[in-house]
């Protein structure tokens, strides 16, 4: 936007902490995702320097945060509010979680994950019915026409 860092306050010192978070040796640290390797490769063969590789791999996790949060909210707000869809989908979940011999006790006793691949998640109608609706109704949409 062209403010100079000095007027932002501790803005610089922040954006380079984040920055730093997203570099090359901390990716590897946290065991990435193949996608990130992948997109870490790309970047560098084009001739990215550290820091721009870094302010990609923010700028991602910035768009999939600022997507994934407030869908994930509305969606359990939505949930929250009708007990029938709740049942629903709870039954969805238990029975995934039962098939692949997860528990949520292990979770919440901070010992085990809960891991779903993208199919089964794809399989789970009344989820994806929920989360749809929740975007329908929570989705901020402009419709331009012209005269």
């Amino acid at each position: 936007a062209g403010i100079p860092f000095w007027l932002l306050g501790k803005a610089k010192e922040q954006l380079d902490f984040l920055l730093a978070f997203m570099d090359k040796d901390n990716l590897k640290q946290r065991h990435l995702l193949e996608l990130i390797e992948q997109r870490d490769a790309v970047f560098r063969g084009g001739g990215l320097s550290e820091k721009e590789v870094a302010g990609a791999h923010f700028s991602t996790l910035w768009a999939s945060q600022s997507n994934t949060l407030p869908t994930a909210f509305w969606t359990l707000f939505f949930l929250l509010q009708n007990p029938v869809a709740m049942a629903a989908v709870r039954m969805e979940v238990e029975t995934l979680l039962q098939e692949t011999g997860q528990t949520v006790s292990g979770f919440r006793a901070g010992g085990e994950r809960i891991d779903f691949t993208r199919q089964p998640l794809a399989d789970m109608a009344c989820l994806g019915s929920v989360v749809n609706e929740a975007l329908r109704m929570s989705s901020v949409s402009i419709v331009l026409r012209q005269a």
